[in-house]
């Protein structure tokens, strides 16, 4: 019985500290730009959109910014205008990082960056 109870203890003690971990969390979008306009987009290498997730995570880890999970719907945009650097490219990122992070993804300047609810 008392095996039992620690095991339900720890049990609970582990869902309400991933429970904390998802609190501090929150979760924004912005749009890819046209014309080469994403700094972790500068060399146009990545084609794939593993590519692009894997170029945007490294650039957001070397802003000092932990990406607790990431996404990219290429075809968020069906249609998008073609000015440089103020238009999309159609592709909208989806990443989760923690709270306090936050001012240091508005200093990249993302285009047009909101808060979304987390999957």
């Amino acid at each position: 019985m008392r095996l039992f109870t620690f095991f339900s203890l720890l049990l609970i003690c582990a869902c309400s500290q991933n429970d904390d971990a998802k609190k501090d969390s929150k979760c924004y979008t912005f749009d890819e730009r046209q014309c080469g306009g994403n700094p972790w987009l500068e060399d146009q290498s990545a084609q794939t959109t593993q590519a692009k997730l894997n170029a945007l995570e490294e650039y957001l880890a070397e802003e000092d910014i932990e990406v607790r999970s990431i996404n990219l719907d290429p075809d968020f945009h069906e249609f998008v205008c073609e000015a440089c650097f103020i238009c999309p490219q159609g592709g909208r990122y989806f990443v989760e990082i923690d709270s306090s992070d936050l001012p240091l993804l508005l200093a990249i300047t993302l285009l047009n960056f909101e808060e979304t609810s987390c999957p």
